[in-house]
């Protein structure tokens, strides 16, 4: 006895489904997916703000990057919550926006992305 539904059968329950559930599915899709924004958007904010407070602290002039190289810091930065990798997202932004630096890449956001608070406290 075969007890694998047939396509027909499939594609009705998806039919179904979607039609009882599916905007209550999508409503609480979009709900996780802005208040991901949002988390991400306050470590955004985070993040520039040590980096403005520490380049205005040392009296730091800035110069206009290329947004190849700042949207990645953008974008890494975004997904950092813990403090002491925040406070290496700004060093790297802070360094990169300063007059005269010549940090041009992506490599160290890259890299920066990629690290965890544990391999930060063994590269100091």
């Amino acid at each position: 006895m075969d007890i694998t539904p047939s396509t027909a059968a499939v594609a009705s329950a998806t039919y179904f489904l979607q039609k009882v559930i599916g905007p209550a599915l999508e409503d609480i899709g979009g709900i996780l997916a802005d208040r991901a924004k949002i988390w991400r958007f306050k470590n955004q904010v985070d993040v520039l703000n040590i980096c403005d407070d520490y380049l205005k602290s040392k009296n730091i002039t800035t110069r206009k990057v290329n947004l190849k190289v700042l949207a990645p810091l953008i974008e890494g930065c975004s997904m950092e919550d813990d403090k002491t990798l925040q406070q290496k997202w700004a060093a790297l932004i802070a360094n990169t926006v300063k007059e005269g630096s010549d940090l041009d890449t992506t490599l160290y956001s890259h890299i920066l992305s990629q690290m965890t608070k544990g391999d930060a406290d063994i590269l100091n």
